[in-house]
């Protein structure tokens, strides 16, 4: 009996220390909780809307007046950092700042495809694909300038095609993504060629992810870009010295029934 009362007391015991040790994980999974909805809150409070299409440039370096890119390994791991603020803080702002839920949607995507390749690029700062980054840093820094021109022109054009009729937008997307490769093509770098080509390219396979397939015969084989109309960016009412590209595409796509 005396052993029984003893098994009893003893299980109460670690019965009442088990019981403490939830209620301890309990608190600190609520305290936990709170503290990170705060964060977050606080984040949203810290968005401002105005800055989107900055942070986008900052976030993809071409168009960024502030950023340059990294072309030494200290450099390279303080521009990864960056970039991944930079994407979590778009990421929020897609959500605060774009009211249309398709434009979210589409944003969120070519977000997500320049993250991915972030995060690949970023993942070691030894690998192949970082050195010939860093490599091709020197003259991606002196032609900044003539690519975001590129991409301006690209942006502007985007956002003139919302004009067009319904079954030509799409069509006219596909066939500026061609116009902005040339684009690059013109211009002239020397020895840095082919190391801003490459960049391009990969830029530009961003937004093929999601249109390339769709385009059909409205590719680099055939003529048939060149049976459209051509984009005159003059008539729209909208043109930018500094356009958002990740703006007008989410717009025009999400415009397109």
């Amino acid at each position: 009996m005396f052993q029984s009362m003893f098994l009893t007391k003893k299980s109460k015991f670690f019965f009442f220390i088990n019981f403490q040790i939830i209620i301890n994980l309990i608190i600190n999974n609520i305290v936990v909780i709170a503290v990170n909805q705060q964060i977050n809150s606080n984040s949203n409070n810290n968005i401002r809307c105005d800055r989107f299409d900055d942070m986008f440039n900052d976030f993809t370096m071409v168009s960024s007046n502030r950023r340059q890119f990294p072309t030494t390994s200290d450099e390279f791991i303080k521009y990864c950092k960056k970039n991944i603020d930079l994407a979590n803080q778009l990421s929020q702002s897609i959500k605060k700042c774009l009211d249309d839920n398709s434009m979210r949607n589409i944003a969120s995507l070519v977000l997500y495809s320049y993250r991915s390749r972030t995060k690949s690029l970023c993942k070691n700062r030894n690998s192949k694909r970082a050195r010939e980054y860093i490599n091709a840093a020197p003259c991606l820094n002196q032609y900044k300038q003539r690519l975001s021109k590129c991409i301006d022109i690209t942006a502007n054009k985007i956002g003139a095609i919302q004009s067009r009729p319904n079954n030509l937008k799409f069509p006219h997307l596909c066939c500026e993504n061609l116009q902005f490769q040339r684009c690059i093509d013109k211009i002239s770098a020397g020895d840095c060629k082919q190391k801003i080509t490459v960049f391009a390219e990969s830029a530009q396979s961003i937004m093929n992810g999601f249109i390339d397939r769709s385009c059909g015969e409205y590719n680099s084989d055939t003529d048939r870009c060149d049976q459209l109309d051509p984009i005159n960016i003059g008539d729209w009412k909208n043109k930018s010295t500094k356009p958002s590209f990740i703006r007008n595409v989410a717009e025009l796509i999400s415009s397109i029934e």
